[in-house]
């Protein structure tokens, strides 16, 4: 199948296109984006719509996002290209509720994957990530098989923690490398009391922490992190940030959540110089 374009070229020139022709694909994309399998991504921020191989997708600046698929395929490899147009993302549930799916390949050339992507495909149990994805929107693999067996303490991908396994712990020390936080991410943690973050987290996405019900603080040891919407909802009434002296960005309270200066304890200390001194024998 041929892709379908809103705008194209011929001999290098722009050529329009009649008005029901577009009007046909601009509906057809937009149809595939909000099909009950997809929480639609925005459209209007595309400069170009198309059909490729049952995939719809949509163009900004010469890159294609995938943004919605009508196969019933049960094992997909998304190409590197759609019509000259390097594939950079997977947009907002563009997979979502796809029941026949049970193998899915990006190309390296993805590097963001978006809210509910995946959501929902009851048979995917094989994914193949590239290294190059470094943004995992909320509950992107939620409700597929492959997303259920992860048991690690920590799942990474790209430096996005995906998934936290630790259900029984009550205090939590983020590893650190980890640069953002996905939505959803410490669902099925409601008896952590306490979570600690490297200084090289600077995003924390939906929902990132919603149900944590038993949390009471986050300790931050880097600079503030851009915070998206509900991160924490739900967690403890009396939830506090505790942030580094010499950091920046922090204010009490923040978004709505008081925050302290904090120290390290005595106890952290003396294990801290004990570690610096055992270093220098």
């Amino acid at each position: 199948m041929e892709a379908i374009f809103v705008n194209r070229t011929e001999r290098g020139k722009k050529r329009p296109l009649p008005a029901l022709f577009v009007f046909v694909v601009v509906m057809a994309v937009a149809a595939l984006a909000s099909a009950p399998r997809a929480k639609a991504e925005d459209l209007s921020a595309y400069d170009t719509l198309g059909i490729y191989n049952e995939l719809g997708y949509a163009v900004r600046d010469g890159e294609a996002t995938v943004v919605g698929y009508t196969g019933d395929i049960a094992e997909l490899h998304i190409p590197g290209e759609l019509d000259g147009h390097r594939v950079t993302g997977i947009g907002d549930g563009a997979f979502r509720d796809c029941a026949s799916l049970t193998s899915v390949t990006m190309p390296d050339s993805v590097n963001r994957i978006g809210n509910f992507a995946f959501s929902g495909c009851s048979s995917l149990r094989d994914i193949v990530i590239p290294d190059s994805v470094a943004s995992v929107g909320a509950h992107a693999f939620s409700g597929t098989p492959w997303f259920s067996d992860l048991d690690d303490d920590f799942v990474i991908l790209g430096g996005v923690l995906i998934k936290c396994g630790l259900a029984e712990a009550a205090s939590i020390s983020i590893p650190g490398g980890v640069t953002s936080i996905a939505g959803g991410a410490f669902d099925g943690c409601p008896g952590v009391d306490r979570v600690t973050l490297p200084d090289s987290v600077r995003f924390i996405g939906d929902w990132a922490f919603r149900g944590c019900s038993g949390l009471q603080s986050a300790y931050f040891e880097g600079d503030a992190p851009a915070l998206a919407n509900h991160a924490f909802d739900d967690v403890a009434g009396n939830f506090t940030v505790y942030y580094r002296e010499h950091t920046f960005f922090w204010s009490d309270p923040w978004h709505e959540y008081p925050a302290k200066l904090y120290e390290d304890t005595v106890s952290e200390r003396m294990s801290s110089e004990y570690l610096i001194s055992l270093s220098k024998k």
